[in-house]
């Protein structure tokens, strides 16, 4: 009794806790990856207070700051068992025994340590034996269980592939006997032919005589003139009949004239509707191609401005060797250690097995062309990404930092060893970015572009409009060498596609502060500005004073001046501003005149509808009557 009165209370404080319903990762083989503990979101526990603290939209502290913070980070074991799932990682994992990988490319190597940390929840019961037990019992019937489910599944898919087929056989055959049935109506005569054909049959063959038989001509008594003359009511009827279904055919006739008029007059306008709404379609895609490009015309101007109106840029040009210079000065640091190895030793360093992989640190593997923007992606980046080092594959990560059989770190080895070997000793973590492992941007490039920039579409307000201040996205203001550009892993991508999309994604750089702030509802993936503001993520902000990064992306030396093509760009703005605006006037002419041929449309709709209401009851009246008509004719005849 007490032991099911503990699973119904785990499953009320579960429930309680309000965790997340998020599915179990699975291995490409279908498996469930060995170690896994369950995902970082779930596994820390809400205070009482702040339980029920919600948002206005309701949502509580786990969906909305834990989740934003961990995303669907994976709780494993061991390393082991979290690089054996590297498959099935999405959003990075972690092992108890301080294994990190940032995300999937990212892996975070060496030992560190926190002094803030969640506080572990006092009183907890500790497991024992028993209990061990009793769950693993429970584990291995859920297995079986699922065992059972999987079996009924395959037996229900299969009898649902059975039914599938059956019904399309079963629609097959009604299809052809549909089609069969109309066939044989558009042969039959329709009734108001039936009803002619009767007419004329009965009038025929009272008007024409017989070629077999002659009547005798015999004297017809002589009449007074003045006596009433006498008129068969039979013969009366059949004339009056006849002139009845002589005008009801005429106005038949006339209902099938005028629909036919009115649906020709519909379908002309329909047409119409069609070509204003195709040419407003046409108008609408030059107004937005023009706007791209003179947002592109303008950022092109925005980054001369940014970097010469402001007195900082004038004074600090960050050079490549300062960049270097400061990478030297992090001496216990994974990448001063690398940059130490290659000072020494040159282009050498290529052939050594621990470096054969390693492409670079990441503040060498691109430059910026204004140093305002180089410290403010520096410091989004911050120091730790700026100094990992980015390997070409998965084996060149392997051999940075190798491992005993207790999964303690060998020092003796990897990069360890050698920064004992050269006097500099590894201390704290660093991160590994894997090339191969980094999901690449999907996307098209922008053409002719010899940087090969992505073609990611600019960011639009509820208005339509583009964001006033809006300078690009990060990831395409970094300049790559041309080296690194093309086929640099085995799937052929560059460093632009892969290494910088992965830390950069649609990050957008905005003037100032209050321009980025404006341009919060079309802000995705986050955004800063020359003035120091940043935003992370998707509320998620950055305050306070600015941190200068001494390590930052090194800046292009580029001569003083107004640029040979500035008056020209200038030009070509104001040149496409004005066809702008003719476009504009334009697509207000088209719109006007799609407003008034949707207007005469549903106009003549209407007629059309409360025309056919008006004449299908006399329709279906006139129809009977003829064909009742021509019936009693012929029999009478």
């Amino acid at each position: 009794m007490m032991k099911e009165f503990g699973f119904v209370l785990q499953a009320l404080l579960w429930y309680c806790q309000g965790k997340l319903a998020l599915p179990d990762p699975v291995l490409p083989s279908g498996m469930a990856p060995d170690g896994f503990l369950g995902y970082a979101v779930n596994m820390v526990d809400l205070d009482s207070h702040h339980i029920h603290t919600v948002t206005s939209a309701g949502h509580g502290l786990r969906e909305t700051v834990l989740y934003c913070l961990l995303g669907e980070l994976q709780v494993y074991k061991t390393r082991e068992d979290m690089l054996a799932a590297r498959a099935c990682i999405k959003h990075g994992a972690i092992s108890l025994d301080g294994g990190i990988l940032k995300q999937n490319g990212v892996t975070s190597f060496g030992v560190g340590n926190v002094e803030i940390r969640f506080p572990v929840a006092e009183n907890l019961e500790q497991p024992t034996s028993t209990n061990v037990v009793e769950v693993e019992k429970q584990i291995e019937e859920k297995k079986s269980k699922l065992k059972m489910i999987n079996k009924a599944i395959e037996s229900a898919n299969k009898l649902h592939g059975k039914s599938v087929k059956r019904f399309k056989r079963t629609k097959k055959s009604m299809q052809k006997l549909l089609e069969n049935i109309r066939s044989s109506q558009e042969q039959s005569p329709s009734p108001m032919k039936e009803g002619r054909q009767l007419v004329m049959a009965s009038s025929s063959q009272k008007r024409k005589p017989s070629n077999k038989t002659t009547l005798p001509i015999m004297s017809l008594p002589a009449q007074d003139p003045s006596a009433p003359m006498q008129i068969d009511k039979k013969e009366t009827s059949i004339v009056m009949k006849d002139e009845t279904q002589i005008g009801g055919f005429a106005q038949a006739e006339s209902i099938i004239i005028y629909t036919k008029r009115l649906q020709d007059d519909l379908h002309v306008m329909g047409m119409k509707i069609k070509q204003h709404e195709e040419k407003m379609k046409l108008l609408k895609s030059q107004k937005n191609k023009l706007q791209e490009s003179i947002l592109d015309l303008q950022v092109m101007l925005g980054k001369y401005h940014s970097s010469s109106t402001t007195p900082a840029a004038a004074n600090d040009n960050h050079s490549q060797e300062e960049t270097t210079e400061n990478i030297l000065q992090c001496k216990k640091s994974a990448a001063g250690i690398l940059w130490q190895l290659k000072a020494r030793h040159g282009n050498q360093v290529a052939d050594l097995p621990l470096t054969k992989d390693v492409v670079g640190i990441v503040a060498m593997l691109g430059n910026v062309d204004d140093d305002i923007l180089s410290r403010v992606l520096s410091e989004y980046l911050g120091l730790d990404t700026m100094l990992a080092i980015v390997c070409k594959t998965y084996d060149g990560v392997k051999a940075l930092e190798l491992y005993d059989n207790e999964g303690c770190i060998n020092l003796n080895s990897g990069l360890h060893g050698l920064g004992t070997s050269i006097g500099r000793k590894l201390e704290g973590r660093f991160l590994v970015i894997c090339l191969e492992n980094i999901r690449p941007y999907a996307g098209e490039f922008v053409q002719n572009d010899p940087q090969r920039r992505l073609d990611i579409l600019k960011p639009r307000l509820p208005n339509g409009e583009c964001p006033p201040g809006f300078l690009g996205y990060a990831v395409n203001m970094i300049n790559v060498d041309s080296t690194n550009l093309f086929c640099l892993t085995a799937s052929g991508h560059g460093l632009r596609e892969t290494l910088f999309y992965s830390l950069f994604s649609r990050l957008q750089v905005y003037k100032t502060r209050a321009e980025m702030i404006l341009a919060l509802p079309c802000i995705t993936d986050g955004a800063i500005s020359l003035d120091g503001g940043m935003m992370r993520r998707t509320g998620v902000f950055s305050l306070g004073n600015r941190e200068d990064v001494d390590v930052k992306f090194p800046k292009l030396s580029v001569t003083s001046g107004l640029p040979e093509s500035y008056l020209e760009t200038q030009r070509q703005i104001n040149e496409m501003k004005w066809r702008q605006e003719n476009m504009e006037e334009d697509l207000k002419r088209e719109e006007a005149q799609w407003d008034n041929a949707k207007f005469n449309f549903d106009r003549k709709k209407k007629e059309f509808i409360k025309f056919l209401a008006d004449s299908s009851t006399y329709a279906t009246q006139a129809t009977q009557h003829q064909i009742l008509g021509a019936q009693n004719r012929f029999t009478s005849s």
